[in-house]
């Protein structure tokens, strides 16, 4: 009975303990951090700005964010010392957690991003699913554009980078994949570029997403255009849909696929303890414009298959000549041969950025078109 008794009590005591807010903060007195950019400061210091929102209340109900963004900037010996700094000039408490972008210079990416990113994933504030962005010029300069529709440069950027799923041009980087590349280091680490540029039919500056910055171990190392993009998101089974164009061999005339399907499988095989590679890519298209007048039948679809196959295999060809030529494991495929061939892979490990170079790939391209859609 007494038993009983006292489970009766801490059961109707326990409640009371667990109600209650500690560390709460008034709607008033807190500011919404969106977008950081990390540039390089003066003496060695880093510089970082902030785009800041504030949560408004009316009454006794939120009425969340409202108004134009502001920003802050400080410099410190780290971000972390720089962040810190920033609360000397915002009268509100800086909330980091729901920051969704990250920009840095290409001149601090050329220094090293490894021990930037080690202050940030230590810090409880920041969430590891920020995309992670590389500057073509100064980083803050993103704080110069104007993104039609949007408020805030980092809502700006995610629909920016979400180009991944139709054009294949880009790719969505996080902090935890930046944090695993850096860690892990099975294959080079690779960032998305974003460019400012002066919009065509207005004075306002404007931002953009194409191509990927490459880097050799924690360094920036050169920008992989937008060809050489679209054949690594597809080696990497990332490509979701894409557009490939083809000559109709008149002058201007075009016949347009979408690319609305990939897959790539990679293996390698062994030639005493040499490795071979062979990527196998199939890509389904459909026809969407044909500006030539010619008549879709089964055999000019068969014809432009093998154009597709051509034009496909030489993007991934330029793309691993342009990874070996410059010693940098694109695809992982030093862990490939790892984990299929491990005995042979500790003869190779040691001086696989020597080997790599001179590994041969061979290219397969399967190319099939589906529909035409048209009504030729």
């Amino acid at each position: 009975m007494k038993k009983y008794f006292l489970v009766l009590i801490m059961t109707l005591a326990l409640p009371s303990l667990l109600m209650g807010c500690w560390g709460r903060q008034e709607l008033n007195t807190v500011a919404i951090i969106h977008t950081i950019a990390v540039d390089k400061g003066k003496n060695n210091h880093v510089r970082l700005t902030i785009e800041i929102s504030e949560l408004i209340s009316q009454g006794q109900a939120p009425i969340g964010l409202k108004g134009k963004p502001f920003y802050l900037t400080s410099e410190g010996e780290t971000i972390f010392e720089a962040a810190r700094d920033l609360r000397n000039s915002s009268s509100r408490y800086l909330i980091w957690g729901h920051a969704n972008a990250i920009v840095f210079s290409q001149e601090l990416a050329k220094k090293g991003i490894k021990k930037h990113i080690d202050v940030l994933m230590r810090l409880r504030h920041f969430r590891n699913t920020m995309n992670v962005f590389i500057a073509d010029g100064r980083a803050d300069d993103v704080f110069t554009a104007s993104i039609p529709q949007q408020s805030f440069i980092a809502i700006g950027l995610s629909g920016l980078v979400d180009a991944q799923k139709s054009t294949a041009n880009t790719l969505r980087i996080t902090m935890i994949q930046v944090t695993q590349s850096l860690t892990n280091k099975y294959k080079a680490l690779t960032i998305p570029a974003v460019q400012l540029f002066q919009h065509p039919h207005s004075n306002k500056k404007s931002l953009r997403t194409l191509g990927l910055y490459l880097f050799k171990d924690d360094k920036l190392h050169s920008f992989m255009d937008v060809e050489k993009t679209k054949a690594y998101v597809r080696s990497i089974n990332e490509a979701q849909s894409a557009v490939e164009t083809l000559s109709c061999g008149k002058k201007q005339e075009r016949i347009t696929f979408e690319n609305v399907k990939n897959q790539t499988k990679i293996r390698s095989e062994l030639q005493g303890n040499q490795p071979r590679i062979t990527l196998e890519l199939f890509a389904d298209f459909n026809i969407v414009d044909v500006q030539c007048g010619v008549k879709i039948t089964a055999k000019q679809i068969e014809n432009w298959e093998k154009q597709l196959d051509l034009r496909l295999k030489q993007q991934v060809q330029d793309l691993i000549r342009y990874s070996q030529n410059h010693k940098i494991d694109l695809l992982g495929i030093g862990e490939l041969i790892h984990r299929e061939h491990p005995t042979v892979w500790k003869l190779l490990k040691n001086n696989w950025n020597q080997k790599y170079p001179h590994v041969p790939f061979q290219i397969v391209i399967k190319s099939r078109i589906e529909h035409s859609s048209l009504l030729s």
